[in-house]
């Protein structure tokens, strides 16, 4: 009949056949059920006299941010990946006992790190986000000498100083627990190997273990509170944290408070969980008040300059991405079309 030939504007729903189309599916003419069933598999389905610019400038606009936020998130682990395969080697270099065991390093690359990284994604968006330019993506690696050196300025220092934590933990511990031969480095004192087996890391691994977890963890957990403070920068690529308010984003600021909880939880029960038995009475027991007041005063105290290094960083790259953004819109204006963003 004439009324199923004519589509309303509901009949051609921007779904793709979800509960609202199975809710309406009596009142839809032969056309609209085949609009609604041919749509089933579209991802977009644009109704009857919709506005296609207006839409298609919104779904660039959405597309633009995701992909902007997607950038950063993996920027932000594959920093931190990498900060903490650095800290392991320093640790190495100065002849510290490990810095981490293989439990603390899979728990912050598999819990810590993708909860603070996928919080990036819900960053809000920019309106100006579609007047941006772009560059052609005709070089996968042009990139990356920009990306060393901003790891090296941003990264590297955060590295060193959990090593200085470390190593400053460990002085603490070894000052203070009334046993004889008791040194930092592993390759001095008295308990030196003889043979194949025989090292325990100037007694570390072996009546002063539960020392060496508590630095461990400790050490662990300022690392988790200065990643905080690095995603803390990735909120926004080159905006300023007075511009740019980072708690804008609520999932990121709830992604730091849970992280930060879980760490504490996480080296609580390590702690606990590693305390030496009755069974043997020559390892040392240790707490947390054990440590020295420097070791959490260096571990605070970096969150200052390491902020002020990351908007240090921020500003220059700021600088950088606005004379980019001049010299693109420039030959946007004399040769049209050569480097359209859409």
């Amino acid at each position: 009949s004439e009324g199923d030939n004519e589509l309303s504007e509901d009949e051609l729903g921007a779904g793709g056949g979800g509960a609202g189309h199975a809710c309406n599916i009596t009142h839809l003419g032969p056309f609209g059920l085949s609009s609604n069933l041919t749509s089933i598999g579209c991802a977009l389905a644009l109704p009857r006299r919709a506005n296609v610019s207006v839409m298609m400038t919104e779904l660039t606009l959405d597309a633009r941010w995701l992909t902007f936020n997607v950038r950063m998130c993996f920027a932000f682990m594959l920093g931190m990946h990498l900060s903490v395969s650095v800290a392991l080697l320093f640790c190495s270099w100065v002849l510290l006992p490990p810095l981490w065991t293989g439990l603390h390093v899979l728990w912050f690359l598999v819990v810590i790190v993708p909860l603070l990284a996928v919080s990036l994604l819900f960053s809000p968006r920019e309106s100006n986000m579609i007047k941006l330019m772009f560059s052609k993506n005709t070089n996968h690696l042009k990139n990356f000498n920009r990306f060393v050196a901003y790891f090296a300025v941003r990264f590297l220092p955060s590295c060193a100083a959990a090593v200085l934590l470390y190593a400053l933990a460990l002085h603490s511990l070894c000052g203070g627990d009334g046993v004889s031969g008791c040194t930092v480095l592993i390759a001095g004192g008295d308990d030196v190997p003889k043979g194949a087996g025989d090292y325990t890391w100037s007694g570390w691994s072996s009546v002063r273990r539960h020392g060496l977890f508590l630095a461990q963890n400790v050490t662990l957990f300022f690392f988790v509170l200065w990643a905080a403070l690095h995603s803390m920068s990735c909120v926004h690529r080159t905006l300023s944290l007075r511009v740019y308010r980072p708690y804008e984003n609520r999932v990121w600021l709830v992604s730091c408070v849970a992280a930060l909880v879980l760490q504490a939880a996480f080296c609580a029960v390590s702690i606990w969980v590693t305390r030496p038995s009755d069974d043997d009475p020559g390892a040392v027991s240790y707490s947390m008040s054990d440590l020295d007041w420097y070791v959490y005063a260096v571990g605070f105290a970096w969150c200052v300059p390491l902020v002020g290094v990351n908007e240090m960083t921020k500003r220059h790259d700021r600088r950088l991405f606005v004379r980019f953004q001049k010299r693109t819109k420039l030959l946007f204006g004399t040769k049209l079309g050569l480097h359209s963003p859409v």
